[in-house]
């Protein structure tokens, strides 16, 4: 197959099939054989953690799907609206407002896409009775909602589920509250709600608020829920879905060496090795040239806008994490063992390890970081 810019899409689940997530998340369910016999939800929920472009959005509608169809769980994904125009004090109300018509939304979609054996369970019922109520807004003449109110929509869902395996709600982009003035209260209101129902599971993907000092009294999503870190793309070629298996997709006529050169150039960040992947099929369209490409000529053949691109793309995805820049320029020359990382650093997507196992920064991220530096 050649590779094009849509053959590896982002939701393609060759991105995501290769981090453990999935499964280790799917772990923490009970089984449907003992349904009944214990608790429904992952006490505490549940937090994908991973820098920006590491395929959390990927992954969750991976998981969203598995959890329908081997657990037997109504889930529903829900994006976190941008701040925007809730950016106010007085605007918490209708952005929480707006949380629940997403979820309402989201739930009845799901709803209709339950297949038997489900579907003849009268239990499911119960679900599709509460949400075909009308919430009760707190606001008159408006959808707004307080933190109470929150609470008393979800509680009537958890009390609807109580006999199915359960309500699992995954929220995407959670990061997106992290500028609001109200943060701190919305953060509350996620940990009070949901630790009161136990038979929804909350999943959030998000980054920076995981190790948020600032969130009031222990933070929520380090303290409370289960973290999941999504891991880099492996360097081992043997690995199902490594970078070297996605490069092999697309560019199968690539000697090897070459292969490790782009390995080490973009690292396993997913939406940095498509971007390179997408350039190199543009520079370099015809097959027998790109046979002929050696490692020392992959510059040349991507040209200087191709590579000022790609390096761009990498100062972006760093400017969404505060700190994290110095985090990552600090680690070079310190001779770190790379399993000796955090796993959060790891999960930057930026940090790549060198043939002794020592961390090592992708050379796009170096050039950003540290320009000069060879």
């Amino acid at each position: 197959m050649q590779y094009t810019t849509q053959s590896l899409a982002a939701n393609d689940p060759r991105w995501v099939d290769r981090q453990p997530g999935v499964a280790e998340i799917e772990r923490m369910f009970p089984s449907p054989v003992a349904e009944g016999k214990g608790r429904k939800a992952v006490e505490g929920g549940v937090s994908v953690v991973a820098g920006p472009g590491m395929g959390k959005t990927s992954l969750l509608a991976q998981l969203a799907a598995k959890l329908h169809r081997d657990r037997r769980l109504i889930t529903a994904q829900i994006t976190i609206p941008d701040v925007g125009s809730y950016a106010d004090e007085a605007g918490f109300y209708a952005f929480l407002g707006e949380i629940v018509l997403r979820t309402r939304q989201s739930l009845l979609q799901a709803m209709q896409g339950i297949t038997p054996p489900a579907a003849q369970d009268a239990s499911y019922n119960e679900i599709h009775a509460a949400l075909q109520l009308e919430p009760s807004w707190d606001v008159p003449e408006t959808q707004a909602m307080t933190p109470r109110g929150f609470e008393r929509f979800i509680a009537t869902l958890a009390q609807a589920a109580l006999h199915t395996p359960g309500i699992c709600l995954l929220f995407d982009d959670v990061d997106k509250v992290a500028t609001a003035p109200w943060k701190g209260p919305f953060i509350s209101a996620l940990r009070f709600v949901f630790q009161a129902s136990s038979g929804i599971t909350p999943i959030y993907a998000l980054w920076t608020l995981f190790g948020d000092e600032s969130l009031p009294g222990s933070n929520y999503f380090r303290n409370v829920t289960r973290p999941v870190f999504l891991e880099p793309l492996s360097a081992d070629a043997s690995t199902p879905g490594s970078r070297f298996e996605l490069v092999a997709v697309g560019f199968p006529e690539l000697v090897p060496s070459t292969r490790l050169a782009i390995s080490r150039l973009v690292g396993g960040h997913p939406l940095l090795l498509q971007k390179f992947l997408a350039d190199l099929a543009q520079r370099v369209p015809d097959v027998d040239a790109r046979a002929q490409l050696g490692p020392e000529h992959l510059a040349a053949a991507l040209g200087p806008d191709a590579v000022a691109e790609q390096q761009q793309l990498v100062a972006t995805l760093l400017s969404m994490s505060a700190r994290l820049g110095t985090a990552l320029a600090d680690l070079e020359g310190k001779g770190l063992p790379y399993a000796s990382l955090p796993r959060g650093l790891v999960a930057s997507g930026f940090v790549d390890k060198d043939d002794e196992g020592f961390a090592t920064l992708i050379e796009r991220a170096r050039e950003v970081l540290l320009p000069g530096t060879p």
